[in-house]
């Protein structure tokens, strides 16, 4: 449209380092937690849902009758959007959103474009889940190819060989996940140990975080990302972090420390979904296309790009369906645990998909339409 901007806003920016700033505080609670004989303070994931809010209901979750067609025609993605449009308007809801896969997005979009007019209700996002299982593959199985990844996880024994290939492409999503974040983890206590070495620096267990150990909850989280003596040991370390992704360590250390980075963003990509957080959706799926870009994902990087300048635009494009998207259009909430809600595309694979693919599932019945139509009725 007339006056579009192509750069997300300086505040977006600006939200993610006081998002990763919850992470910074979370790895020193581990560190600090980890000095007697079992590690007190929960993982990522878990320190989120202990410091998170409780969704005040789950969402609901029904399916529609199936259509028996391949969903790489163009017909069916478009049949999809006009019964994606008749479930809004009977919930009286103004836009329509949907999430799709990539493959999804390659086919829904371009419809939308080619037809503006009749689909400019439409309003389509990626999935966070299977946007990340590739930025996985992205990372793992391409940029750390040769690195010694492979070893390390041999090594520590968190893959065998018979799953390596599995996990190094991300498609083993959960052990790729936990593999990639006991990694990082390791190598940041190590550049933890080099820092105090090197700068003489002391963590002196800062009160708000010795507080925070003992009652994990947002009140302390929040008192402990205000206070000055956390905050200062976090800035130098930072610091430090930057001395070395310019080199100060020697090459070797400057990539591992762009693994970490690489992980970062994947789990704040996490943290948005987790808590809905739309405008760090944002920021963490823009900067992911670069990574797209540089080994050979041109499919992702464009489409990421795109989600980009779309939801830069969106309050001139489609107004007010950013709030629409605030109000639950990234997550569902599966259950009432604090800081746990679902990427959107990750509950499809785990519900409906899971069903179908699994044995004891719908498996035998995909030819059955009676039969597949009955289930998908009454499973709701």
């Amino acid at each position: 449209p007339d006056g579009a901007v192509f750069e997300y806003p300086i505040a977006i920016t600006a939200l993610y380092n006081d998002s990763l700033n919850v992470y910074h505080v979370s790895f020193l609670l581990r560190v600090i937690g980890s000095g007697g004989e079992k590690q007190t303070i929960p993982g990522f994931g878990g320190f989120v849902s202990a410091t998170g809010k409780k969704p005040t209901r789950k969402s609901t979750l029904e399916y529609f009758t199936p259509i028996h067609e391949p969903f790489t025609d163009y017909a069916v993605v478009k049949e999809l959007l006009h019964r994606s449009e008749i479930a809004t308007d009977a919930v009286g809801q103004k836009y329509v959103l949907s999430c799709f896969d990539l493959g999804g997005c390659m086919k829904a979009l371009p419809i939308i474009w080619k037809l503006p007019d009749e689909f400019k209700r439409h309003v389509v996002t990626p999935g966070p889940f299977h946007t990340t299982m590739n930025y996985l593959g992205m990372l793992t199985w391409n940029k750390c190819r040769g690195s010694g990844y492979a070893e390390i996880l041999i090594e520590a024994k968190l893959a065998t060989s018979g799953c390596l290939t599995s996990i190094l492409k991300g498609k083993a999503y959960a052990k790729a996940m936990f593999a990639l974040k006991s990694v990082t983890e390791a190598q940041q206590r190590l550049l933890l140990e080099k820092f105090i070495e090197k700068e003489g620096a002391d963590l002196d267990n800062p009160p708000a975080l010795l507080k925070m150990m003992q009652e994990c909850d947002r009140t302390n989280l929040n008192a402990a990302c205000n206070d000055p003596c956390t905050k200062h040991v976090i800035a130098r370390y930072l610091q430090y972090e930057s001395k070395v992704r310019n080199g100060h360590l020697g090459k070797t250390a400057k990539f591992w420390m762009s693994l970490i980075d690489h992980t970062r963003l994947i789990l704040m990509l996490q943290y948005s979904v987790k808590t809905n957080n739309l405008d760090l959706f944002h920021k963490c799926n823009s900067d992911m296309a670069d990574l797209f870009f540089a080994f050979d994902g041109p499919n992702y990087s464009r489409y990421l790009l795109w989600l980009d300048v779309f939801l830069t635009n969106i309050d001139t494009t489609h107004p007010g369906a950013k709030e629409l998207l605030q109000k639950g259009g990234i997550a569902v909430a599966r259950s009432l645990l604090p800081g746990s809600l679902c990427a959107v595309d990750k509950t499809m694979e785990e519900t409906f998909m899971k069903f179908s693919k699994s044995a004891g599932g719908f498996k035998g019945i995909f030819n059955m339409y009676g039969a597949y139509e009955k289930w998908c009725r009454t499973i709701n």
